[in-house]
């Protein structure tokens, strides 16, 4: 395998690696499968040694199995922060200082 090919798919492994230990088996899976894309590409075009890229294919198999053995988020949590609290009665402008309207419609002072 030559040196350069060789570099890149170990910084690609690298970078699955990185994905899954920060929770992101989603994204791991992906740059699996584009690992898989890149090594049976070189097989077919001969710059990849056919028992070497048979032995990558494999170990990328096992890391998709295992990826998919990792529990994913719910779809009920969320990363998005809280709603702002809603604002209570007595917190407006015009609460509690006797002018508006009643109920009913009618003009209050405030001195009911």
């Amino acid at each position: 395998m030559a040196p350069r090919l060789a570099t890149t798919l170990e910084n690609r492994v690298a970078a699955i690696r990185d994905l899954a230990e920060t929770g992101q088996p989603g994204r791991a899976v992906a740059a699996t499968r584009n690992l898989i894309e890149l090594v049976t590409a070189r097989m077919e075009s001969g710059r990849l040694d056919q028992g070497k890229g048979i032995e990558i294919l494999a170990a990328a198999d096992v890391v998709v199995q295992r990826l998919a053995l990792l529990p994913r988020p719910s779809p009920t949590e969320s990363t998005s922060p809280p709603p702002p609290p809603e604002e209570h009665e007595g917190k407006g402008k015009d609460k509690g200082e006797g002018h508006g309207h009643d109920e009913a419609g009618k003009d209050g002072h405030g001195n009911d």
